[in-house]
């Protein structure tokens, strides 16, 4: 599914998130050793090499984990809007960061995209449905804290 989004896209820029040390090990076996690549292990000279070629638009496929792309990071200059999850993470804080690394001030995409590749009646549906709770959640108490502001301010 990576290899077809990867050709639909036609060259389009796509940070790509994994959970898995395979998972990273089968994409670069399929789309070359040299694919630019941040987990854990990855220096932060590299990684801050691959962010400025990354905002360049001189990479056009990234692969990160979303614990060593998550904070600090900043990607949106490149304008990009496809991200990818090529399994997810449980963990929605790391997840919404990951995201937020193109959806962010700065970015003047129209939209942002986000591919899932979900398998059906699989542990995939049970971590997008766990996301999708976290993430209401958390507007709802952003939107408590909005209105308890504006009640406040009156």
């Amino acid at each position: 599914l990576l290899d077809e989004l990867v050709k639909e896209l036609a060259g389009q820029q796509l940070l790509v998130g994994i959970e898995f040390d395979h998972e990273r090990e089968r994409i670069l076996k399929h789309f070359g050793k040299d694919t630019p690549c941040i987990v854990g292990g990855t220096s932060d000279k590299k990684a801050d090499l691959y962010g400025k070629a990354w905002n360049a638009g001189d990479i056009p496929l990234l692969i990160g984990h979303p614990g060593s792309m998550g904070h600090g990071l900043n990607f949106q200059e490149s304008h990009a809007y496809n991200v990818a999850w090529f399994s997810g993470t449980w963990n929605f804080e790391l997840y919404d960061q990951f995201i937020r690394r193109l959806l962010r001030s700065g970015n003047n995409a129209p939209h942002l995209f986000v591919h899932r590749f979900l398998a059906k009646d699989t542990v995939d549906e049970a971590v997008r449905a766990s996301n999708h709770r976290k993430d209401h959640d958390q507007n709802v108490l952003f939107d408590a804290i909005k209105a308890y502001q504006k009640g406040k301010k009156r």
